[in-house]
């Protein structure tokens, strides 16, 4: 089994809608107001309106529930939708407040992605797995470099 990238995923994300304490734990949505998809095979736009529906939980880690769509560079639509783990930690938190952004190995933040596509030229995510890392930029933005498991 090898990894190889497929694509940065770059998204542009709005103040949180505070849910607030639940019984699985602190419940927020961050919106997402746009985005890119730079790969070799899948490029375009982050469409307004996904988000993620993140659960903080005592352990230290926020649980992301990530839904978004993508238009392609050539007009395809593409769903992708995952969860992972986002170690909050002093860089996060940090990257979350606005002082620095957090770079990639400043904490642990990672997803399995999966992507759903009608239009047969991508055919192709149907069939594949993805994993990735992530990192808090300033704009606030999240960056993940996805990787196809090969």
């Amino acid at each position: 089994m090898n990894l190889e990238e497929a694509f940065r995923l770059t998204i542009d994300i709005v103040p949180p809608v505070e849910i607030g304490d639940t019984p699985l734990g602190r419940r927020s949505l961050i919106g997402a107001s746009g985005g890119t998809i730079v790969g070799e095979r899948l490029n375009g736009t982050l469409n307004p309106g996904g988000g993620d529906w993140m659960l903080s939980t005592a352990d230290g880690y926020s649980r992301p529930d990530v839904r978004h769509t993508l238009t392609t560079h050539d007009g395809a639509v593409v769903y992708f939708h995952g969860g992972g783990l986002i170690e909050m930690n002093e860089a996060t938190l940090a990257a979350i407040g606005g002082q620095r952004p957090s770079d990639f190995g400043d904490a642990y933040i990672r997803l399995s992605l999966t992507l759903e596509s009608g239009d047969s030229r991508y055919a192709w995510v149907n069939e594949s797995l993805f994993v990735a890392e992530g990192r808090l930029l300033a704009g606030p933005r999240i960056e993940y470099v996805v990787h196809r498991l090969a």
